[in-house]
């Protein structure tokens, strides 16, 4: 299991911010409010709600994020004549796939497990019940229109479609999807089992 200690979660706290204001000055203003709003909160997420899922740990979520980048600049390099997205693009997808992974704006989505016998299991978080359902995908595209983030084609598509088209609601999208949500997928599934490992 990856080991957040205190002080590589406001590295890498403060590493996606800094990746996330370079994504383009027409967002830089909504990107500080938005922070401003969730500092604490994507400091302290969670990946998951389950050990044997993935970095279910204070500070997974940004952990997991910036690993998702890592491995997307990294097929950004086998596919490099397909490429038909900007660096900003990535990045950006990147950082957001999972943000739905903090809540709604007012409540987490993750909130400590109160049943012994879940924890023992590897259900260290329970879903908050006062959130209204969404996916997560929805949810995080919910959060950046509340807070006036701008996104491109591109970056709409690739955390609509992280999750691939696997699962249901993406099903229709496959063999449509763009390149960039593509490879946000793939470099989130390699992340998962990078994660997985420790």
């Amino acid at each position: 299991m990856i080991d957040l200690t205190p002080e590589l979660i406001e590295q890498n706290y403060n590493k996606f911010v800094s990746f996330a204001m370079k994504t383009g000055e027409h967002r830089t203003d909504a990107l500080k409010t938005f922070f401003a709003h969730f500092e604490e909160r994507l400091a302290l997420c969670p990946a998951s709600s389950r050990t044997y899922y993935h970095l279910a740990v204070p500070g997974g979520l940004v952990d997991h994020s910036l690993r998702v980048m890592k491995n997307c600049n990294r097929l950004m390099q086998v596919y490099k004549e397909n490429v038909d997205f900007s660096q900003e693009e990535m990045i950006m997808s990147c950082l957001f796939h999972d943000i739905g992974k903090l809540g709604d704006v007012d409540n987490e989505r993750y909130v400590a497990q109160t049943n012994d016998w879940k924890v023992k299991q590897g259900q260290v978080y329970d879903y908050n019940p006062l959130l209204k359902y969404m996916t997560t995908s929805q949810m995080g595209l919910f959060l950046m229109q509340h807070f006036e983030i701008k996104l491109s084609y591109n970056e709409y598509m690739s955390i609509l479609l992280n999750d691939g088209p696997i699962v249901e609601e993406n099903r229709t999208y496959a063999m449509k999807e763009p390149l960039l949500a593509i490879l946000v997928h793939q470099a989130d599934r390699m992340a998962c089992e990078q994660e997985k490992k420790g």
